[in-house]
This record gives structure tokens, C-alpha cells and sequence, in this order.
């Protein structure tokens, strides 16, 4: 695990602060977290890396040789016109590794592998990048040895239900192959929407899995709309896999 703290550029540091002690205070702050992380778990290689420019913008370059990133919900950067935006969104929407949003208020999901009771939720809504990340979903179901909940959001009595429900049958035929010992639960949601659907079912959840793009989204652009929303008020640490991924 490598911790990461940025530091502004000389010149994009507030007035009266000097920028020895902004990247003094940046490496004491990496040595106090790297030996709580070290305490909490001895077998757990922890590494640091002080940086200088956009939180963001280090993250997604370092996106690429990363398997995941972990980024909290209530992180917060000034934007155009001194608009706070939410970093989450910007590691995102640039990053070729999973990220992991993290709510301020987290609930545990155990200290070791194979110890946790609950759900995995994931949402799917007939879209390639949904059939990603049901298979992620899946595998960290698996790893944790928890069950899978598969949400679907659908008008009742649309055209469009019965192709998308046969899309999602075949996938979720795939995740049993996969995974034969998997515990497996698939809810249509036919009063709610996506967002609400997938905040209603996740509630009790101990990982939501959600792709960037969703059906109808631009890909290589902005998170779907579906995704976005989610971020801004995450119901539980929330794992959003990039279009270029696979389990």
C-alpha cells in the first residue's frame, strides 16, 4: 500500500505560508499515517509518496500503475470561482484503476479476508460496462466471503425490460459458473429509480460496485449520471471500475 499526500505548487500556495512547511507538514503527516497503518497491521508493506500539484490530477497519473485507488467521499477541492467540487469525482472520471470511495462514516468490512456477513450490491442495467462490474462485484463477494445482491431498476411494462432482463439472466449465469459457492440474490426494482433503487438495497451493504459509465453514459467522459449521484452521498464504501477494466 503507497500513501499519497500532495503539495501545492510554490506560486498556488495561500498568502504567509511558506513552502518548506507545507512540505514539512506533508512528510510528518505521511510518517504519522504510515506508522498507524504499520501498528494496525504488521504484515502490511506501507510506502509513501509526497507530491507536488493537483490531488487529482496526481491520483489519476498514478492511476496507471495502480490496481486500486482509495479516495474518502468528503474530500474537497476549490474549483473555478472558488467552487468547492468533489475530488471524488475528478479521480473518477480520469482514473484507468478502480476506485474506492470511502463515506466519512464508514462501516467495517472486517480485518481479514473471509470475515465479513452481509451483501455485495452491484447494479447492472443491460450495459457492457455493468457486466464489468457485476463480475468485480462477484469476485469481491467472493473474496470477503459475503453474499451477492444484484439490483435492477426497471419501468414496469416497458419494451425495453424483457431484452435487458435476458441480458442480466445471461450474467448473471456467468457469476454462477464462476462462482458455484456464491450466494447470489437479484432484485428488480420496479418502483424506484436507479439511484434510489441502488441506495434502497444498499443500505445493509458492506461494498457497492457500480460502473462509470452506465447505459447511455459518453464514455471516456464525465461519470453517468447514475454514478455520480452516488458519489456525493456514497451509502457505503462504493468501488467504481473504469470501462477499461476486467475482474
Amino acid at each position: 500500500m503507497t500513501l499519497i499526500h500532495s503539495v501545492a505548487a510554490a506560486d498556488s500556495l495561500p498568502r504567509g505560508t511558506c513552502d518548506a512547511d507545507a512540505v514539512r507538514a506533508g512528510s510528518s503527516l505521511l510518517r504519522r499515517e504510515a506508522s498507524r497503518l504499520s501498528s494496525g497491521f504488521p504484515a502490511l508493506q506501507v510506502d509513501v509518496g509526497l507530491y507536488r500539484g493537483s490531488f487529482v490530477q496526481v491520483l489519476v497519473g498514478l492511476s496507471a500503475s495502480a490496481s486500486l485507488l482509495v479516495v474518502g467521499a468528503d474530500r474537497v477541492a476549490l474549483g473555478p470561482g472558488g467552487v468547492q467540487d468533489p475530488v471524488v469525482l475528478g479521480v473518477v472520471s480520469g482514473s484507468l484503476a478502480p476506485v474506492l470511495v470511502v463515506p466519512a462514516s464508514p462501516r467495517g468490512v472486517g480485518t481479514h479476508q473471509r470475515t465479513v456477513t452481509g451483501h455485495v450490491v452491484v447494479g447492472v442495467d443491460g450495459s457492457a460496462q455493468s457486466s464489468v462490474a457485476l463480475m468485480y462485484a462477484a469476485a469481491e463477494a467472493d473474496r470477503l466471503g459475503a453474499a451477492l445482491r444484484v439490483i435492477m431498476a426497471l419501468k414496469s411494462g416497458s419494451a425495453e425490460s424483457r431484452t435487458l432482463m435476458d441480458g442480466a439472466s445471461a450474467s448473471l449465469s456467468k457469476v454462477q459458473t464462476d462462482f458455484p459457492h456464491l450466494a447470489v440474490s437479484w432484485i428488480v426494482d420496479v418502483l424506484r429509480s436507479p439511484v434510489h433503487a441502488l441506495m434502497r438495497h444498499s443500505r445493509d451493504a458492506v461494498l457497492l460496485v457500480v460502473g462509470c459509465h452506465g447505459e447511455g453514459a459518453r464514455a471516456g467522459r464525465k461519470p453517468g449520471s447514475v454514478t455520480r449521484t452516488l458519489l456525493l452521498c456514497p451509502p457505503c464504501p462504493t468501488l467504481v471500475v473504469p470501462a477499461t477494466e476486467s475482474p
